[in-house]
């Protein structure tokens, strides 16, 4: 489960207002808006993220909640909701928004409200702001920042959660932001029959200036000497696993990107799925040649001038 920041989808700081809430989300719900952006999953996929923020930064309870999750404190307690949704409803697009095309959002936000089913939204929000009653305790959340090395290779952390020290085991191929749950680690429960709250770790990866990580592949650059650029051949390229040898062609354009299958990171949920690894050819152009560089080249270039010519 990934963690999603509500205030970066709408584009705001966390000092934002009600009113600068409600702006942002007309704006961008008419942007992304579904009647506007026919068969555009992108579209479709990015509405449905500012429909979510929105019902989470609008409501003052939800709001502090996710605070306290954003900001690494203890979580407030939740607030739940008396209302039942039809788990078998699958809004569409095609069909219920072009009902009535409105010129209000805020009129939009209400029928969206009124008819959507909260089980289309993502894991995070299902997790933290559940509209079902409960009698179970306060949640406890922390942050643990772990290498990118450690976030490939996978790696054993001790924490520490209410002064009871825990042997932690982090899989290979976790994401930056992703939550891990200890379930029964939270606050004790309000009443007898209930159950405790459950303690959310969220995994930051600090980044590593050798390297660009996109989900599962990794990217990097690699300079290459001229020569090796003119003649080709093969070279060595620093990867978090180690090096690699690669073969590189002869004229190899600037800025070419090669790509080595499944040097990149496992997948944190299927671990027999591997991502691929992208190396950028850059190279520099050889300043201060001596002499016998120069007389070497300039034969060079007559050779490709005959070369041209015939």
């Amino acid at each position: 489960m990934i963690f999603k920041d509500y205030y970066k989808i709408l584009g705001l700081s966390s000092e934002a207002s009600a009113e600068d809430i409600k702006k942002a989300y007309r704006k961008l719900a008419l942007q992304f808006h579904p009647d506007r952006n026919p068969d555009d999953k992108t579209a479709d996929n990015k509405f449905k993220e500012i429909v979510e923020a929105y019902e989470v930064l609008s409501d003052s309870n939800k709001r502090k909640e996710f605070d306290n999750l954003r900001n690494f404190g203890s979580a407030s307690k939740k607030t739940y909701y008396n209302k039942t949704y039809n788990d078998n409803f699958e809004p569409s697009y095609q069909t219920f928004y072009k009902k009535e095309k409105y010129d209000d959002p805020q009129k939009l936000w209400e029928e969206f409200k009124k008819d959507y089913n909260f089980k289309n939204f993502s894991d995070f929000f299902k997790n933290f702001f559940s509209s079902k009653k409960s009698n179970k305790g306060y949640d406890k959340t922390s942050k643990l920042t772990i290498s990118l090395s450690e976030a490939y290779n996978g790696s054993v952390r001790i924490v520490t959660i209410s002064n009871k020290k825990f042997r932690l085991k982090i899989k290979p191929g976790i994401l930056d932001d992703q939550l891990l749950k200890i379930k029964g680690m939270g606050n004790p429960a309000p009443t007898i029959d209930g159950k405790p709250g459950d303690f959310y770790l969220r995994i930051k990866i600090t980044p590593d200036s050798r390297f660009e990580r996109k989900g599962d592949d990794i990217y990097t650059e690699k300079y290459v000497d001229i020569y090796k650029v003119l003649l080709g051949g093969e070279i060595i390229v620093e990867n978090i696993s180690g090096s690699i040898k690669i073969k590189i062609p002869q004229g190899i354009a600037y800025g070419k990107i090669l790509r080595i299958k499944e040097k990149g990171f496992p997948n944190y949920d299927n671990p027999n799925k591997i991502g691929d690894f992208y190396i950028k050819i850059k190279y520099v152009v050889p300043k201060n040649l001596s002499g016998e560089e120069k007389q070497l080249l300039e034969q060079l270039y007559e050779l490709n001038k005959k070369k041209l010519n015939n």
